[in-house]
């Protein structure tokens, strides 16, 4: 998933995914990720490098904490 530099839209919605890999914040161009509907309790560190993005969906997981922080 670290390889798709490009890709600014991504929808992993209704997948039943309880974990991310840490490689998802090197998706420097991603504006919008959709994780609604999954079975997440918590997100990667990494989701804060994301700097691009505008658009950040999780509804109906299993978010208890949301620990947000970016890097420069």
């Amino acid at each position: 998933i670290g390889n798709l530099q490009a890709l600014t839209e991504l929808d992993l919605g209704f997948n039943q995914l309880s974990t991310l890999p840490p490689k998802i914040g090197q998706l420097q161009a991603l504006t919008k990720l959709d994780l609604g509907y999954n079975q997440l309790s918590t997100l990667p560190p990494e989701i804060g490098q994301l700097q691009a993005l505008t658009k950040l969906y999780l509804y109906s997981d299993r978010l208890r904490t949301l620990i947000y922080t970016t890097t420069n």
